[in-house]
């Protein structure tokens, strides 16, 4: 199955649609970042891996089935639903990847949660809708008893807040995975598998700036190495201005490793 990369690979770019990652660190400690191109069925292990177990998903626009609202959609695939209201529900997180890949979201936005509360669940919801709901521009400082806040714009822009700073490095860990499997694959419905840079090589990309973009024209391929140039600028997609690459990533198709350095100065 094609990668949001390759499912979104815009005429104006040129070439594979632009890696775009942004990240900011709150005095709460709250980390809000944005990742792009990343589907919602590419971000579901992160939430799975970091979240609580429970996950409410609402403001959903669903293009595919047709004429279903949310809840009637999750019906349809069986999953193991609670409905606040037809475009409300409360399910697994381990559901949410099946719930994605068998529609077509175009905007989505999910908070997790520690047990099936409906009550409080729904109150949080109500809260979210509000203007003076706490927490101000970050959603995710009004909600105490949430881990993660999740709106995803075009199944292509996903914002994210967490309580966990792991968890930005795990969903950056795919993008840059999925970066490479776009790159390395020949065909697009018989994909390569990658899995993405250790915590280790992600702890040093993110303490080199709170920006990175990777456009491919910086990026070569040598059999299966993949040279990856970096740009740390703090940069707005899709208004990409001055872009120079001062580091590099590397991966090895072969051996399956990863590295990252600075460019000499």
């Amino acid at each position: 199955m094609p990668n949001a990369f390759q499912i979104n690979s815009a005429d104006i770019h040129k070439g594979l649609f632009p890696l775009n990652f942004r990240f900011d660190l709150r005095e709460d400690g709250i980390v809000d970042a944005f990742l792009c191109p990343q589907a919602i069925e590419e971000a579901a292990d992160t939430l799975v891996r970091f979240g609580f177990p429970w996950l409410c998903v609402f403001g959903c626009s669903i293009t595919y089935p047709e004429d279903l609202t949310l809840a009637e959609t999750a019906a349809s695939l069986d999953l193991d639903l609670r409905a606040i209201s037809p475009e409300v529900i409360v399910l697994p997180t381990t559901d949410l990847g099946r719930l994605a890949e068998d529609t077509c979201n175009y905007n989505f936005s999910a908070i997790d949660w520690d047990d099936p509360d409906m009550t409080a669940i729904r109150r949080a919801v109500e809260r979210l809708g509000r203007d003076d709901s706490p927490g101000g521009r970050c959603p995710l400082a009004g909600l105490p008893r949430s881990r993660v806040y999740l709106n995803s714009h075009d199944d292509c822009y996903l914002s994210v807040e967490w309580r966990e700073p792991r968890a930005v490095r795990a969903h950056l860990g795919r993008l840059l995975a999925e970066y490479a499997v776009a790159l390395l694959s020949d065909d697009e419905e018989s994909p390569v598998s990658v899995a993405g840079p250790p915590d280790e090589v992600l702890q040093s990309i993110v303490a080199a700036g709170p920006c990175l973009t990777v456009l491919d024209r910086d990026t070569t391929r040598e059999d299966s190495v993949l040279r990856i140039g970096c740009c740390h600028e703090k940069q707005y997609f899709p208004r990409l201005t001055s872009h120079e690459v001062s580091s590099i990533l590397t991966y090895d198709a072969g051996s399956g490793a990863w590295s990252w350095a600075r460019v000499p100065e």
